[in-house]
């Protein structure tokens, strides 16, 4: 949701609720955060309303909630205290929604500090997300970070934390195989991976064949985008 266009997608998830109390509870959360968007401002009043279930332990609420309270903080600090608050939870819920949330709209050191104590967090579930939304978010400044707490796993937690890891470092990540590879890279809200042939993932070549890859996919994704134009005519 990017105010003012979410108001609208907004109304139409409070219309979905069953739940006569969170129903009401969002309604008033939107009612203030549409009201603060009006007005240009923040105040403490207001803001209570979309905290609460910001807070919320129903994911339906604090989805919602905190994406509200993300686009406040975007633009009062207010808003910003309240969503570093929320992130330093003693609830592990809360910080989990927190960094599923935080995103570049915010000051990149607070978007740092967020990550950042999450990829510690005492929570796994906390912590498992922190390195996966440091990719999400290109945070490079953290790979120093993420790889001490990565060597500190084990299992399928260590193989999840060093994934995200190489994606976050490098931008892609190669998983050999017999008779081919597969090269698993970022595109803009998307997680793609391509099957190449060894000889294209060596260290002198890695570099063309993902820059290539990434050239095919925006040309695919463009000739998609031209296909839907025309059929929507």
């Amino acid at each position: 949701m990017k105010a003012p266009d979410g108001i609208a997608a907004l109304r139409n998830f409070i219309d979905q609720q069953t739940d006569p109390a969170q129903k009401a509870a969002l309604a008033r959360a939107v009612e203030a955060f549409e009201g603060m968007l009006r007005d240009s401002t923040c105040d403490t009043a207001r803001l209570g309303a979309v905290v609460e279930v910001a807070g919320a332990k129903e994911r339906a609420l604090w989805d919602a909630g905190t994406e509200m309270l993300v686009e406040l903080a975007s633009r009062h600090e207010l808003a910003r205290e309240a969503f570093v608050a929320l992130a330093r939870s003693r609830k592990a819920g809360q910080r989990y929604a927190a960094i599923a949330l935080v995103d570049d709209r915010l000051p990149r050191p607070l978007v740092l500090d967020v990550l950042k104590a999450g990829l510690t967090d005492t929570s796994t579930k906390v912590r498992d997300h922190a390195f996966v939304r440091c990719n999400d978010l290109a945070a490079r400044e953290l790979v120093d970070e993420m790889a001490k707490v990565a060597a500190t796993l084990a299992g399928k937690a260590r193989e999840s934390a060093e994934f995200y890891l190489a994606l976050t470092r490098d931008g892609y990540l190669v998983k050999p195989g017999g008779t081919s590879a597969s090269v698993v890279f970022m595109a803009p809200g998307r997680m793609i991976s391509r099957f190449v042939s060894p000889d294209e993932v060596t260290p002198d070549r890695i570099a063309a064949t993902v820059a290539r890859l990434r050239k095919e996919d925006e040309e695919e994704q463009a000739e998609l985008a031209r296909i839907r134009a025309i059929s929507a005519r």
